[in-house]
C-alpha cells in the first residue's frame, strides 16, 4: 500500500473499487436473472446502428429464419417478458399484423431495409423509441429497488 498517498484519496480510490465492484456485480445479477432483458438491451443497440445507416425511404425490417420462405415484415415494435421472452410485432407484406413471441435462447433475427409502409410519411425509426423506454424502464426498476 502506497502509504505517501494522501488518505482521503487513498479512500476515495478504494471506494470508487468497491462501487464499481458492486456495480458488476449487479449487472451480472440483472444478466442472470433477466436474460430476455438483457438479450433486449443488446437487441435495442443493434437496431439503432442498423437505423443509422438507412435511406430516408426505408425501414427496419426482419426476417426471423423460424422456416423456409420466411417473409420479411415491417417491425414496429420489440418488447421482452422476463426471464425468457422476447416479443416481435409488425406487419407482413399483405399488411396484416404478425405478433412472435420466442424463447431469448432461440433468437436469430435478420435486419433488413424495406421500403417504407407509407410513402408520405417519414420513416418509422423504432430503435429511438426502444432506447427511451428501455430507459424509463430502468429508472422503475431502480426506484422500486430504493423503496425496498
Amino acid at each position: 500500500m502506497d502509504m505517501t498517498r494522501d488518505p482521503t484519496e487513498l479512500l476515495s480510490s478504494l471506494n470508487a473499487s468497491v462501487h464499481q465492484s458492486f456495480a458488476h456485480e449487479a449487472e451480472c445479477n440483472a444478466r442472470n436473472e433477466n436474460p430476455a432483458g438483457w438479450v433486449f438491451v443488446r437487441l435495442v443497440d443493434q437496431i439503432k446502428a442498423f437505423e443509422d445507416r438507412l435511406n430516408p425511404n426505408e425501414e427496419i425490417g426482419g426476417y426471423l429464419p423460424t422456416g423456409v420462405g420466411a417473409d420479411a415484415f415491417h417491425i414496429l415494435a420489440v418488447a421482452y417478458s422476463n426471464p425468457d421472452l422476447l416479443i416481435f410485432s409488425g406487419l407482413n407484406q399483405h399488411g396484416r399484423p404478425v405478433h412472435l413471441i420466442q424463447h431469448y435462447t432461440q433468437l436469430s433475427l435478420l435486419l433488413t431495409a424495406l421500403p417504407k409502409l407509407k410513402e408520405e410519411e417519414e420513416p418509422r425509426r423504432i430503435g429511438f423509441l426502444l432506447e427511451q423506454n428501455l430507459g424509463q424502464a430502468k429508472k422503475s426498476q431502480a426506484q422500486s429497488a430504493s423503496k425496498a
